[in-house]
């Protein structure tokens, strides 16, 4: 007689491995891009161990989650590598200023960040501007103009535009 558990429990290793087996390259690129950008400019995140995984369940390209979780979209997966970067370097950016504040605010932070949209536009902007003073202005208009070409966008609700990158970083002198 067929035993449906043993399909199951086989169906599930069958994915597990081989799902697994095939991000692995995407995560290692991700994790070789970490990696560069924390010892060139993150140095607050140097004695952190910065977790990296794929998701497809929502609608983003990146997301941070406390304990130094970054989460990278599989749609990344044909991204360039300065895309990939200025992703990673707003991740990153989302880290250091929790690893400054703690981890009992950013607990208290992120769950406000999800429900109050003033303090999260607040929260990407000055995310972005921080990109932006790191150097990856470039990286970050990139990945915002692919943002609002693939949704039809004049100018990104949360965080900076490609236009205000762009006069930010010039302001600044980071273009």
């Amino acid at each position: 007689m067929f035993n449906y558990i043993n399909l199951l429990s086989f169906r599930r290793f069958y994915k597990f491995v081989f799902i697994n087996y095939f991000m692995k390259e995407y995560i290692e690129r991700y994790n070789d891009i970490v990696n560069e950008l924390v010892k060139k400019s993150f140095s607050k995140l140097k004695d952190k161990k910065i977790k990296i995984f794929e998701f497809g369940f929502i609608n983003l390209y990146g997301l941070f989650l406390p304990f130094n979780f970054i989460g990278m979209n599989k749609k990344c997966r044909g991204f360039s590598e300065e895309e990939i970067r200025g992703i990673l370097a707003h991740e990153l950016c989302h880290a250091e200023f929790g690893a400054k504040k703690g981890i009992l605010w950013l607990m208290v932070f992120f769950v406000f960040y999800w429900f109050f949209s003033k303090l999260r536009i607040d929260e990407e902007i000055r995310n972005d501007r921080e990109v932006v003073k790191k150097g990856y202005a470039k990286e970050l208009f990139k990945i915002t103009k692919r943002i609002e070409k693939e949704y039809n966008l004049d100018n990104i609700k949360y965080g900076l535009s490609s236009k205000e990158i762009k006069s930010y970083a010039r302001k600044i002198k980071k273009w």
